[in-house]
Protein backbone atom coordinates (compact mmCIF):
# COMPACT_ATOMS: atom_id res chain seq x y z
CA UNK A 1 0.00 0.00 0.00
CA UNK A 2 1.10 3.42 -0.40
CA UNK A 3 0.11 6.95 1.69
CA UNK A 4 0.06 9.68 -0.88
CA UNK A 5 1.08 13.26 0.98
CA UNK A 6 -0.18 15.94 -0.97
CA UNK A 7 -0.41 19.93 -1.05
CA UNK A 8 -0.61 22.92 -3.48
CA UNK A 9 0.85 25.92 -4.35
CA UNK A 10 0.21 28.72 -6.60
CA UNK A 11 0.21 32.73 -6.56
CA UNK A 12 -2.07 35.20 -8.06
CA UNK A 13 -0.02 36.73 -10.82
CA UNK A 14 0.57 33.20 -12.10
CA UNK A 15 -2.88 31.98 -12.22
CA UNK A 16 -2.44 28.29 -11.58
CA UNK A 17 -2.86 25.37 -9.65
CA UNK A 18 -0.38 23.11 -8.72
CA UNK A 19 -1.09 20.07 -6.66
CA UNK A 20 1.93 17.90 -5.88
CA UNK A 21 2.02 14.19 -3.96
CA UNK A 22 4.62 12.36 -2.75
CA UNK A 23 3.78 8.78 -2.19
CA UNK A 24 5.17 6.39 0.08
CA UNK A 25 5.41 2.26 0.37
CA UNK A 26 4.09 1.33 3.59
CA UNK A 27 6.91 -0.91 4.47
CA UNK A 28 9.07 2.04 4.13
CA UNK A 29 7.39 4.69 6.02
CA UNK A 30 9.19 4.69 9.06
CA UNK A 31 12.85 4.73 6.86
CA UNK A 32 11.38 8.15 4.91
CA UNK A 33 9.88 9.70 8.03
CA UNK A 34 13.86 8.90 9.84
CA UNK A 35 15.32 10.61 7.03
CA UNK A 36 13.26 13.89 7.02
CA UNK A 37 13.46 13.80 10.67
CA UNK A 38 17.67 13.36 10.80
CA UNK A 39 16.99 16.64 8.23
CA UNK A 40 15.38 18.40 10.63
CA UNK A 41 17.72 17.66 13.51
CA UNK A 42 20.28 18.51 11.14
CA UNK A 43 18.62 22.37 10.91
CA UNK A 44 18.45 22.64 14.53
CA UNK A 45 21.95 21.82 14.90
CA UNK A 46 23.31 23.93 12.78
CA UNK A 47 21.17 26.92 12.51
CA UNK A 48 18.97 26.76 14.87
CA UNK A 49 16.19 26.19 13.43
CA UNK A 50 13.13 24.58 15.72
CA UNK A 51 12.46 20.92 15.10
CA UNK A 52 8.80 21.54 15.54
CA UNK A 53 8.70 24.82 13.72
CA UNK A 54 6.71 24.85 10.85
CA UNK A 55 8.70 25.16 7.20
CA UNK A 56 6.75 26.83 4.02
CA UNK A 57 7.92 27.36 1.41
CA UNK A 58 6.67 30.18 0.26
CA UNK A 59 7.40 32.01 3.73
CA UNK A 60 10.60 29.99 4.36
CA UNK A 61 12.69 31.63 1.22
CA UNK A 62 10.81 34.92 1.35
CA UNK A 63 12.61 35.11 4.88
CA UNK A 64 9.90 35.77 7.11
CA UNK A 65 9.20 34.38 10.35
CA UNK A 66 11.49 33.14 12.83
CA UNK A 67 12.57 30.05 12.87
CA UNK A 68 14.36 29.54 16.12
CA UNK A 69 17.58 30.73 17.75
CA UNK A 70 19.39 32.23 14.89
CA UNK A 71 18.81 34.72 12.23
CA UNK A 72 19.01 32.53 8.97
CA UNK A 73 19.87 34.53 6.29
CA UNK A 74 18.22 34.73 2.74
CA UNK A 75 20.74 33.03 1.29
CA UNK A 76 21.05 30.26 4.14
CA UNK A 77 17.76 29.55 3.48
CA UNK A 78 18.74 29.15 -0.20
CA UNK A 79 20.78 26.52 0.67
CA UNK A 80 18.61 24.64 2.91
CA UNK A 81 15.79 24.63 0.45
CA UNK A 82 18.26 23.38 -2.08
CA UNK A 83 19.50 20.44 0.07
CA UNK A 84 15.95 19.55 0.86
CA UNK A 85 14.91 18.94 -2.70
CA UNK A 86 17.87 16.70 -2.87
CA UNK A 87 17.17 14.81 0.22
CA UNK A 88 14.08 14.02 -0.91
CA UNK A 89 15.48 13.28 -4.66
CA UNK A 90 17.56 10.67 -2.81
CA UNK A 91 14.23 9.07 -1.83
CA UNK A 92 14.28 7.31 -4.93
CA UNK A 93 15.84 4.62 -3.04
CA UNK A 94 13.02 3.92 -0.76
CA UNK A 95 10.75 3.63 -4.02
CA UNK A 96 8.82 6.83 -3.08
CA UNK A 97 7.05 8.55 -6.17
CA UNK A 98 6.09 12.57 -6.80
CA UNK A 99 3.19 13.21 -9.43
CA UNK A 100 2.87 16.64 -10.09
CA UNK A 101 0.33 18.52 -11.34
CA UNK A 102 -0.10 22.16 -13.05
CA UNK A 103 -3.47 24.10 -14.33
CA UNK A 104 -5.53 27.08 -14.23
CA UNK A 105 -8.55 25.82 -11.97
CA UNK A 106 -8.30 23.75 -8.05
CA UNK A 107 -11.01 21.58 -9.18
CA UNK A 108 -8.98 20.47 -12.37
CA UNK A 109 -6.14 20.18 -10.13
CA UNK A 110 -7.48 18.18 -8.22
CA UNK A 111 -9.29 15.25 -10.35
CA UNK A 112 -5.90 15.50 -12.65
CA UNK A 113 -4.15 14.66 -9.55
CA UNK A 114 -6.34 11.80 -7.75
CA UNK A 115 -6.67 10.35 -11.38
CA UNK A 116 -2.87 9.88 -11.28
CA UNK A 117 -2.57 8.76 -8.34
CA UNK A 118 -5.03 6.06 -9.14
CA UNK A 119 -3.82 4.83 -12.42
CA UNK A 120 0.01 4.65 -10.63
CA UNK A 121 -1.97 2.42 -8.25
CA UNK A 122 -3.10 0.51 -10.75
CA UNK A 123 -0.12 -0.03 -12.68
CA UNK A 124 1.32 -1.22 -9.30
CA UNK A 125 -1.45 -3.57 -8.36
CA UNK A 126 -1.48 -1.76 -5.63
CA UNK A 127 -4.03 0.09 -3.17
CA UNK A 128 -3.24 3.80 -1.29
CA UNK A 129 -4.84 6.42 1.01
CA UNK A 130 -4.75 10.34 0.10
CA UNK A 131 -3.06 12.90 3.14
CA UNK A 132 -3.62 16.59 2.57
CA UNK A 133 -3.42 19.32 4.30
CA UNK A 134 -6.08 20.92 6.77
CA UNK A 135 -8.15 23.43 5.46
CA UNK A 136 -10.69 22.32 1.96
CA UNK A 137 -11.75 19.22 3.59
CA UNK A 138 -15.49 19.49 2.69
CA UNK A 139 -14.63 20.07 -0.92
CA UNK A 140 -11.54 17.52 -1.13
CA UNK A 141 -14.03 14.91 -0.11
CA UNK A 142 -16.96 15.77 -2.38
CA UNK A 143 -14.94 15.41 -5.09
CA UNK A 144 -13.39 12.07 -4.21
CA UNK A 145 -16.66 10.51 -3.57
CA UNK A 146 -18.31 12.09 -6.89
CA UNK A 147 -15.20 10.18 -8.63
CA UNK A 148 -15.87 6.94 -7.20
CA UNK A 149 -18.85 6.73 -9.21
CA UNK A 150 -18.70 9.21 -11.86
CA UNK A 151 -15.36 9.76 -13.50
CA UNK A 152 -15.49 10.26 -17.51
CA UNK A 153 -12.41 9.85 -18.88
CA UNK A 154 -11.47 11.23 -22.42
CA UNK A 155 -9.59 8.69 -24.77
CA UNK A 156 -6.20 10.03 -25.69
CA UNK A 157 -6.48 8.74 -29.14
CA UNK A 158 -10.15 10.37 -29.46
CA UNK A 159 -11.97 7.53 -28.87
CA UNK A 160 -12.27 4.48 -26.80
CA UNK A 161 -14.47 2.83 -29.62
CA UNK A 162 -16.78 3.73 -32.64
CA UNK A 163 -18.55 6.84 -31.06
CA UNK A 164 -17.71 6.29 -27.46
CA UNK A 165 -15.08 9.35 -26.16
CA UNK A 166 -15.30 9.17 -22.84
CA UNK A 167 -15.59 6.23 -20.78
CA UNK A 168 -16.70 6.36 -16.99
CA UNK A 169 -13.19 4.74 -15.24
CA UNK A 170 -13.69 4.95 -11.28
CA UNK A 171 -11.39 5.52 -8.79
CA UNK A 172 -10.95 2.07 -7.29
CA UNK A 173 -7.84 1.85 -6.06
CA UNK A 174 -7.81 5.06 -3.53
CA UNK A 175 -8.93 3.68 0.17
CA UNK A 176 -11.75 5.37 1.89
CA UNK A 177 -12.18 9.29 2.35
CA UNK A 178 -8.75 11.25 2.57
CA UNK A 179 -7.02 11.75 5.80
CA UNK A 180 -6.15 15.87 6.72
CA UNK A 181 -3.65 16.84 8.75
CA UNK A 182 -2.29 19.70 10.28
CA UNK A 183 0.65 20.81 8.33
CA UNK A 184 2.60 22.21 10.94
CA UNK A 185 2.65 18.72 13.09
CA UNK A 186 3.31 16.98 9.67
CA UNK A 187 7.30 16.58 8.53
CA UNK A 188 5.74 14.85 5.02
CA UNK A 189 3.20 17.48 4.23
CA UNK A 190 5.76 20.08 4.24
CA UNK A 191 8.08 18.21 2.42
CA UNK A 192 5.22 18.30 -0.28
CA UNK A 193 4.87 22.62 -0.17
CA UNK A 194 8.32 22.48 -0.58
CA UNK A 195 7.94 20.51 -4.06
CA UNK A 196 4.59 22.06 -5.18
CA UNK A 197 6.79 25.21 -4.81
CA UNK A 198 9.77 24.28 -6.70
CA UNK A 199 7.53 23.58 -9.51
CA UNK A 200 5.94 26.83 -9.29
CA UNK A 201 9.09 28.68 -9.69
CA UNK A 202 10.50 26.66 -12.03
CA UNK A 203 7.80 27.26 -14.55
CA UNK A 204 7.00 31.31 -13.02
CA UNK A 205 10.70 32.16 -11.87
CA UNK A 206 10.99 35.63 -9.70
CA UNK A 207 13.89 37.91 -9.81
CA UNK A 208 14.25 36.80 -6.38
CA UNK A 209 14.38 32.52 -6.94
CA UNK A 210 16.62 33.57 -9.98
CA UNK A 211 19.25 35.72 -7.53
CA UNK A 212 19.71 32.31 -5.48
CA UNK A 213 19.83 30.17 -8.29
CA UNK A 214 16.75 27.86 -7.79
CA UNK A 215 14.98 28.48 -10.52
CA UNK A 216 15.69 25.16 -11.70
CA UNK A 217 15.49 23.28 -8.93
CA UNK A 218 12.47 21.09 -9.10
CA UNK A 219 15.29 19.60 -12.31
CA UNK A 220 16.70 17.72 -9.24
CA UNK A 221 13.81 16.04 -8.55
CA UNK A 222 13.70 13.40 -11.64
CA UNK A 223 14.68 10.40 -9.48
CA UNK A 224 11.52 9.99 -7.93
CA UNK A 225 9.43 12.20 -10.34
CA UNK A 226 6.63 9.37 -11.94
CA UNK A 227 7.23 10.64 -15.62
CA UNK A 228 4.37 8.20 -17.05
CA UNK A 229 2.20 10.56 -15.19
CA UNK A 230 2.34 12.69 -19.02
CA UNK A 231 4.87 11.27 -21.22
CA UNK A 232 4.97 14.20 -23.06
CA UNK A 233 6.31 16.54 -20.63
CA UNK A 234 10.03 15.84 -19.58
CA UNK A 235 9.64 15.95 -15.76
CA UNK A 236 5.74 14.42 -16.28
CA UNK A 237 3.94 17.19 -15.00
CA UNK A 238 0.44 17.38 -16.05
CA UNK A 239 -0.45 20.44 -17.52
CA UNK A 240 -4.17 19.84 -19.61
Amino acid sequence: MYIYYLDESGDEKSNVYIFSALGIPAENWNNVFKVIKRFRIYLKNRYGIRIAKELHATEFIAGRGKLGSKIVTKRQRAFIFRRYIKLLAALSKYNVECINVSVRSYEEALDRIINRINRSLETKNDYGILVFDRGDETRIKKVLRKMRVFNPIPSKYGEWEPNVRTKNITIDRIIADPFFRDSQDDYLIQSVDFIAYALLRYDYPTGKIKKYGLENLFTELKPILNLHAHPADPYGVVRK
